[in-house]
């Protein structure tokens, strides 16, 4: 009995985490400032309306402290269309983070060839981010 108890609170503190994870995707979805889901800005109007009204939905549940509600909105978000989504933004996030460091390294030894190439890098891999220069593709074929 003992083991079924940790293993349903195994199960619940998963499932919970899993739920901050998608509400915080949501908020960040809906966050005026943001580009759409991970970034991206393809997204029609119709969709990311759709979208901020769902956060606003879950928002709302929250509010009224209406756990059903909630949990229909977070469950229709577990698909796995959308943990694919999540995967591959880990993934760039971590490439981004080691490209940043390369760069920092890059810079402290006063390599500026090694520098720009990875600003370029950086650049292909989060076009919507200003790393120092606006076109870097440009200037770089321009060098060349």
């Amino acid at each position: 009995m003992k083991k079924k108890k940790i293993k349903n609170k195994y199960m619940f503190g998963i499932f919970a985490l899993a739920i901050i994870a998608v509400l915080g995707v949501g908020v960040a979805v809906a966050s005026p400032l943001g580009n759409g889901f991970m970034g991206n800005s393809n997204l029609t109007t119709a969709e990311k309306t759709a979208m901020q009204q769902q956060a606003q939905e879950i928002q709302t549940a929250i509010d009224n402290k209406d756990f059903a509600t909630w949990k229909s909105l977070m469950e229709s978000q577990l698909t796995e269309d959308n943990f694919n989504k999540l995967v591959d933004a880990n993934q760039k996030m971590s490439q981004e983070k080691t490209l940043q460091s390369e760069l920092k390294q890059a810079v402290s030894d006063g390599d500026t060839a090694k520098a720009q190439e990875l600003k370029a890098q950086l650049f292909d891999l989060v076009p919507q981010r200003n790393f120092g220069q606006r076109n870097l593709a440009t200037q770089t074929a321009s060098a060349n």
